[in-house]
């Protein structure tokens, strides 16, 4: 008798396929309850090691025994006329028929929960990449999206599926290389990444509202599951206006950098596809040429770009990048991160060192930078930052018209970064440009409404500019939305809308006035700055001295007002009203003469406040 029909006649294909269908029941459901419990990844993995092993068990079990009435019982001692074999085999058949309709359930049951390929019918895919909006009722009214280009999207941060749940940082950069790489198509209008991840936790709007907010047409979602060495990550393209989705697709790959960057060009690939849009050779997604870091590496970067964008932990933050950079130094995106965070480091209180100290790590950040990539936008931005506040913050000259050169150069060359364009407004505003200043701050605000600095920096230029009630409506809505807090603010603008109650919680915070009793005061002396309030800032610098821990960051553009001109101003509400007597004092034309700011005047024009005087001198109002 040959093996094969002595396999057939023990059963052994029988029991082996009841296994297989069985075991794939038993993976799946463990993994659905052990997803929801967010069970380590161990466990799943022991399941399929004791299933693997299982099958193996069965079929020796299958060969070398049958089952009887009474039992099992070793082949060799059942009879050929005693045996129930066939019997058997029937049973098993219908074990696996009943198996096999078991998955076809579980298997329409998984579709009908996660967006599939191609849910729209041809025909309407096909007017859809066409670039017409089909409707989807006959009403004549129209929907809120209609006016929105077609062609036009927006990348919601990714969901962390990872098991302890700890990698948002990781996915939200896998979302935001992907928003990276759309953005380059010329034909696609992308919302910005801070427009669009300021809805982070809003998912419960709803897509066709986030999307209305957001002015786009489409929403990409997805999310990112790293376990081991291994990432599963699934993104879909949905259509807002009809809510439904156009395209979806899971990617399961080994761990690595070229794979995670191939994902990212994949999915913008399809998109573009499913859009209609035919690229240029040199718009096509592509991460083929461009050196990429292992991926350790990676995510150390994604780890310190994430703190780096809330401002936060930004010594934590260069640590991060100090360990990447020694196992990968050819990164460039890691040297222009560090240089940006180094110039931000002083300003945010996480390091003591001096300015020129800073400026030099900075310088040699950028330079390495720029030594890689000689168009990087953040590094030259970030140069010229630290140029600037060494010269604002220490009175030293520096090449006034070359830090503006080179912020506008960074704008130029990456429209879509918020921080150039932000210290190009603050820029203009340091050098009494407020037209400029409010007009840079405006269009960061437009493209990027929930990047804190530049709404922050907008209110204070309208003030200063004298239209206090659209700094209002800035400041109301940025507070409205979580943007702006109570540790920012502008207090001639809370006084000139009497706001007192706000003005006298904001000055009791911890690192301010809390424990002064004459906190009433200063906000009348802001309803009467034309009064000498020279009684008052005594009291309020013998105070400030005898505490522990006082902002004088923060606090310089509240005491400035009241005659504390030795202090150092915060540009964009040194030209208001309310600093009018020290633009006239001495203090303020030494600071002017001192970083180069005068003698910037000369060449390039006054602004309307001033005036000069002879060839060495100048008067503000």
């Amino acid at each position: 008798m040959s093996l094969f029909n002595e396999l057939k006649r023990r059963n052994v294909f029988r029991v082996g396929l009841a296994y297989v269908v069985s075991a794939w029941i038993i993976a799946q459901v463990a993994s659905l309850v052990l997803d929801s419990i967010k069970a380590p990844d161990w466990v799943m993995q022991a399941i399929l090691l004791v299933l693997g092993l299982g099958f193996i068990i069965a079929l020796v079990i299958s060969w070398a025994y049958e089952l009887t009435p009474v039992g099992l019982k070793k082949d060799s001692d059942v009879s050929r006329d005693a045996s129930v074999a066939n019997h058997t085999a029937k049973k098993l058949d219908y074990i696996t028929l009943a198996g096999v309709l078991l998955v076809v359930a579980l298997f329409i049951y998984q579709q009908s929960n996660t967006p599939t390929t191609n849910l729209i019918p041809q025909e309407q895919l096909t007017t859809l990449t066409e670039g017409k909006i089909k409707q989807t009722n006959t009403s004549s009214e129209t929907g809120p999206l209609d006016s929105v280009s077609y062609n036009s999207i927006a990348v919601l941060p990714f969901a962390d599926l990872s098991p302890q749940n700890n990698q948002a940082y990781f996915s939200d950069g896998i979302a935001e290389e992907i928003l990276n790489v759309l953005v380059k198509v010329k034909t696609l209008k992308v919302a910005s990444r801070t427009s669009s991840f300021g809805f982070k936790g809003q998912e419960s709007l709803g897509i066709p509202k986030i999307a209305e907010k957001l002015k786009v047409r489409h929403i990409l979602e997805g999310s990112v599951r790293k376990s081991g060495e291994t990432v599963r990550v699934t993104a879909q393209l949905i259509d807002a206006d009809t809510d439904q989705h156009l395209w979806s697709e899971t990617y399961d790959r080994e761990l690595t950098t070229e794979n995670l960057f191939a994902i990212q060009d994949e999915v913008a690939k399809a998109i573009v596809k499913q859009l209609g849009i035919t690229l240029n050779a040199d718009q096509q997604p592509n991460h083929e040429n461009h050196y990429l870091p292992n991926v350790d590496s990676y995510e150390l970067f994604l780890k310190a770009r994430a703190l780096y964008r809330s401002r936060i932990e930004l010594d934590a933050a260069d640590a991060d990048l100090i360990q990447l950079l020694v196992q990968d130094p050819g990164y460039a995106p890691a040297w222009e991160l560090r240089a940006a965070i180094t110039s931000l480091l002083k300003d945010y209180g996480f390091s003591q060192a001096t300015d020129e100290v800073l400026l030099a790590q900075v310088e040699e950040y950028a330079a390495k930078a720029l030594a890689i990539n000689p168009n990087s936008a953040l590094a030259i931005a970030s140069k010229a930052n630290m140029m600037q506040n060494i010269s604002w913050d220490t009175k030293q000259y520096q090449n006034q018209h070359q830090i503006i050169v080179d912020l506008k150069k960074a704008t130029e060359l990456e429209p879509n970064l918020p921080s150039p364009m932000n210290w190009l407004g603050m820029v203009y505003a340091d050098r009494g440009n407020i037209d400029l200043a409010t007009e840079t701050l405006r269009i960061c605000q437009q493209k990027h409404p929930f990047f804190a600095p530049c709404v922050e920096n907008l209110f204070d230029v309208l003030v200063s500019a004298g239209q206090v009630d659209q700094a209002w409506d800035v400041f109301n809505q940025a507070s409205e939305q979580g943007i702006t807090t109570g540790y920012w603010v502008n207090y001639l603008l809370l006084a000139e809308k009497k706001e007192r109650i706000a003005f006298l919680l904001i000055l009791s915070g911890r690192d301010l006035f809390l424990g002064y009793r004459n906190v009433g005061q200063i906000y009348d002396a802001f309803q009467n700055l034309d009064d000498d309030h020279s009684e008052l800032l005594k009291n309020i610098m013998a105070f400030a001295h005898n505490k522990k821990s006082f902002n004088w960051t923060y606090i310089a553009s509240l005491l400035i007002p009241l005659g504390a001109h030795e202090l150092t101003p915060f540009g964009p509400v040194m030209w208001g009203p309310d600093h009018k007597k020290y633009r006239q004092s001495l203090e303020f034309k030494h600071h002017m003469k001192s970083t180069g700011i005068f003698e910037y005047w000369q060449q390039h024009g006054f602004p309307p406040q001033c005036k000069p005087i002879g060839d060495d001198d100048f008067k503000c109002e």
